[in-house]
C-alpha cells in the first residue's frame, strides 16, 4: 500500500454541513451558558439567603444580649440605691432604740422621716421609701405609699429582693426590699423602696425600635397563676405562641440553655429568643413570625440573585459576539490546515523531510498494526532503523503491558474513525517517558480506512513539573495551615523521593537534649526500621545520621554491610532492603543542629546527590530552599527554629566518586 494512496483520499469539507454545524456549535453554546446562568443564579441566592439568615440570627442574639446586660445593670444599680438608704447609721440607730422600748414610734417618725425624705433625693426615679420592722408592721413611710400587693416575695428575708412591676396610680412602679442590719450582723428591720420604671421601659423600646423586624419584646417572670409577662413593645402577637413562650420562660429559670428556637404554630413559624437577666427571676423574650423576620434576607437574596442573573445574560451577549468570529476563523484554519495536509500526503520524500526535522515521534500503522513509516526521533529513541522496523507490530518492539495499550488505542481509532488525543507511556534507556499522543485514520481512495498516524511528544518533564509544583504547593498549604510537622516533612520527603527515583528519604529530628534522634518523617521505610532507630543516640560512628549528626557532617556510606558504623545495625539494614545511605547535618540559621536528613537506597555505590543545574533534583532543591515555613510550632525538638532554609538548605557541592 502506497502513502499516496492512504493520504490524498481524505473526505472533501461540505461547506453547507461545515456551516450547519457551526450554528449547531452556537446554538449548544447559548444553551449551555443559559442553563449555568440559571444554576449560577439559584445557588448564589440560596447561598446569600443562607448567609444574610445566619447575620439576622447572629444580629438579634447579640442585641438581646445587650438589652440583658442594660437591664441587669439597672436593677443592680435600684438594688445598690435600696442598700444605700439601710447603711445610714443615724437612722438605724433609732430604730434599734424604738425596737428596744428606749422610744415610742412617734419620736422614730419624727427622727426618721427627714432622713429618708432625704435619701428620697438620691435618684430622680425613687419614689417612696417604706420602714418596716421585722414582722413586716409598716413603721415609718414617705413619698408615695407602697401597696402590699408590689412587695417582693421573701421581702422578710435577710437578703435583697427584686419585686414584680405593678401599676400605682396609673403609673409602673418596681419595689426592692433591702433588710436593715446592725454592726452586730443582726437585721432590726426592711426597706421598701419604690422606683419609676420609665428608665427600664425605655431600654426596651429603644431596643425594638432598632430592628429590622416587627418582633416583640418582653420581660417574663414566673407568678402565682403562672407565667406573668411586663414591658411589652412591638407589633408582633403573642397569643398563638404563648404556650412556648411559658415554656421558654420555665426552662431559662430552671437552667436551660439560652438561644435561638424556632416553634411551628397554627399561622406558621415563629422565632423565639430568651436569656435570663443576671441572678433575677426575670427573663428576657424577642419574638417574632418568622417569615416578618427573615424577609430582609430574602429580599437581599433575590436582589443579589437578580443582578447574577442579568450579568450573566449580559456576558453571554458579550462572549457570543467575540467568539462568533474566532469560531468562524478556526473554521476557516481547519479547512486550510486539511487541504495542506492533502498537498504535503502526496510526497513520501518530502513528508519524511518534515518528519524528521520534528522533536516529536511519528509513526505510520497499517490497520494489523504494522508500521510503515517512522522518523527519525522514533529511530534515537528506540534504536531502530526504518528498515528494521517495517512490518513490525508493538509486540516485536515494546513489552506486552505496552503494546496491549497501544493496540488498544489503534483498534479504537480504527473502529471509529475518530481521532483520539491521550496520554501514554513509552519505555526509554532510563526509564518510561510520558507522551502526549494524537492519532487520527487514514483513507484509501474509496473513504476506506487503511491504516492510522500517530503523532506524540515527549512531556515528561512537564509532568515531573507538575507532579513537583503540586507537591511544592501542597508543603506551602501544610505550612500555611499551621498542620503538624511531621505531615509538611512527610510531603517534603515525597517532593524529593519523586526527583529521585529509587532513593528512600528520611529526616531525624534531635529531641530537647540533643543528644537522641527521633523519627520525623520516613513513610518509605519499614516500620519495623523506624521503630528501631527511633531515639538513637547520637555518636561517632552511630550509623550515618548519628555521626553526622554528633560530628555535624556529611557522611556517605556506600555500602552498609561493609562499613565500621553500620556493624550495630547491619541485620536491620538487611532486613529493611537498605544497601547504602547518605546523611546530612540540618543545621538553623545560627549553625544549631536539628537533625539530619538522609538518602537511603536497596543497591550499594556512591550515590550521593550532585549540585548542578542540569541534575534533575537541582531544581526540586531550589524550590525547598525558597520555602516558608513558621516559625513556632507546637512540638519538640524544633521549638522555634525557621525550618526551610535549615532544614533543607544542605550544602550540595561535587566530589569525585570514591
Amino acid at each position: 500500500m502506497q502513502l499516496s494512496e492512504k493520504t490524498s483520499s481524505t473526505p472533501p469539507i461540505d461547506p453547507l454541513l461545515s456551516g450547519k454545524r457551526l450554528r449547531q456549535l452556537r446554538l449548544r453554546v447559548v444553551l449551555g451558558m443559559l442553563i449555568t446562568s440559571i444554576l449560577i443564579g439559584t445557588v448564589s441566592t440560596l447561598l446569600l439567603y443562607r448567609s444574610q439568615a445566619e447575620q439576622l440570627e447572629t444580629a438579634i442574639l447579640f442585641e438581646v444580649a445587650l438589652q440583658k446586660t442594660t437591664i441587669k445593670s439597672e436593677i443592680s444599680r435600684l438594688k445598690n440605691l435600696a442598700a444605700q438608704i439601710t447603711s445610714r447609721s443615724r437612722i438605724r440607730q433609732e430604730l434599734e432604740k424604738y425596737q428596744n422600748g428606749l422610744i415610742g414610734l412617734d419620736a422614730l417618725n419624727a427622727f426618721s422621716r427627714s432622713k429618708l425624705t432625704d435619701a428620697l433625693r438620691l435618684a430622680p426615679d425613687m419614689v417612696g421609701i417604706s420602714r418596716l420592722g421585722n414582722d413586716g408592721r409598716l413603721l415609718i413611710e414617705v413619698g408615695e405609699a407602697i401597696p402590699k400587693s408590689l412587695r417582693p416575695e421573701g421581702f422578710l428575708a435577710d437578703s435583697i429582693h427584686l419585686g414584680k412591676p405593678g401599676l400605682v396610680d396609673g403609673h409602673q412602679r418596681l419595689v426592692v426590699s433591702a433588710p436593715i442590719i446592725n454592726p452586730k450582723g443582726d437585721k432590726v428591720g426592711i426597706d421598701l423602696v419604690a422606683f419609676d420604671t420609665h428608665r427600664i421601659s425605655d431600654t426596651i423600646q429603644d431596643f425594638t425600635r432598632r430592628q429590622q423586624s416587627r418582633g416583640s419584646v418582653q420581660i417574663g417572670t414566673l407568678g402565682p397563676a403562672g407565667v406573668e409577662y411586663y414591658f411589652a413593645f412591638g407589633e408582633a402577637e403573642k397569643s398563638d405562641i404563648r404556650g412556648f413562650l411559658d415554656s421558654e420562660v420555665h426552662e431559662t429559670l430552671a437552667g436551660a440553655i439560652e438561644g435561638l428556637h424556632i416553634v411551628e404554630t397554627a399561622q406558621g413559624g415563629s422565632i423565639i429568643v430568651h436569656q435570663k437577666i443576671g441572678d433575677s427571676a426575670w427573663v428576657l423574650l424577642f419574638f417574632d413570625q418568622a417569615n416578618d423576620f427573615y424577609a430582609p434576607a430574602r429580599i437581599h437574596a433575590a436582589y443579589v440573585g437578580f443582578s447574577v442573573s442579568i450579568l450573566v445574560l449580559i456576558g453571554i451577549f458579550l462572549t457570543l459576539r467575540l467568539v462568533r468570529p474566532l469560531v468562524d476563523h478556526i473554521s476557516l484554519e481547519n479547512d486550510r490546515n486539511r487541504k495542506l495536509l492533502d498537498k504535503v500526503q502526496v510526497s513520501e520524500e518530502r513528508l519524511q523531510s518534515i518528519l524528521d526535522n520534528t522533536s516529536s515521534v511519528i509513526y505510520l500503522k497499517d490497520s494489523d498494526g504494522k508500521y510503515l513509516l517512522i522518523n527519525r526521533r522514533f529511530e534515537e529513541l528506540f534504536h531502530l532503523s526504518r528498515e528494521e522496523i517495517f512490518g513490525k507490530t508493538d509486540y516485536e518492539i515494546f513489552p506486552k503491558e505496552i503494546a496491549d495499550a497501544f493496540r488498544a488505542v489503534d483498534n479504537k481509532v480504527l473502529e471509529t474513525g475518530e481521532l483520539q488525543e491521550l496520554d501514554e507511556q513509552a519505555p526509554h534507556d532510563d526509564g518510561n517517558h510520558d507522551y502526549l499522543s494524537v492519532k487520527f485514520p487514514l483513507y484509501d481512495a474509496a473513504g476506506n480506512t487503511r491504516g492510522l498516524c500517530g503523532i506524540s511528544t515527549d512531556i515528561t518533564a512537564r509532568k515531573r513539573l507538575e507532579q513537583r509544583e503540586r507537591l511544592r504547593l501542597k508543603i506551602l498549604e501544610k505550612m500555611a495551615q499551621d498542620e503538624p510537622l511531621k505531615q509538611v516533612l512527610e510531603t517534603l520527603v515525597q517532593l524529593v523521593e519523586s526527583e529521585m527515583p529509587g532513593a528512600l528519604c528520611s529526616v531525624l529530628l534531635l529531641d530537647e537534649s540533643g543528644q537522641h534522634l527521633l523519627n520525623g518523617a520516613a513513610p518509605s521505610l519499614p516500620d519495623f526500621y523506624n521503630e528501631a532507630i527511633h531515639g538513637t543516640k547520637i555518636g561517632s560512628g552511630v550509623g550515618s545520621c548519628g555521626t553526622a549528626a554528633y560530628e555535624n557532617r556529611q557522611v556517605i556510606v556506600e555500602d552498609i554491610q561493609q562499613h565500621p558504623y553500620w556493624q550495630p545495625y547491619a541485620e536491620l539494614a538487611a532486613r529493611a532492603g537498605l544497601a547504602a545511605c547518605w546523611s546530612e547535618p540540618i543545621r538553623d540559621r545560627q549553625g544549631k543542629i536539628l537533625g539530619t536528613f538522609a538518602l537511603y537506597y536497596h543497591e550499594p555505590g556512591h550515590h550521593k546527590p550532585q549540585r548542578s543545574s542540569s541534575s534533575p533534583s537541582s531544581h526540586t532543591w531550589r524550590v525547598l530552599q525558597s520555602s516558608t515555613m513558621p516559625t513556632r510550632r507546637r512540638y519538640m525538638p524544633v521549638k522555634k527554629a525557621c525550618v526551610p532554609k535549615e532544614i533543607l538548605s544542605m550544602r550540595w557541592w561535587k566530589r569525585p566518586a570514591r
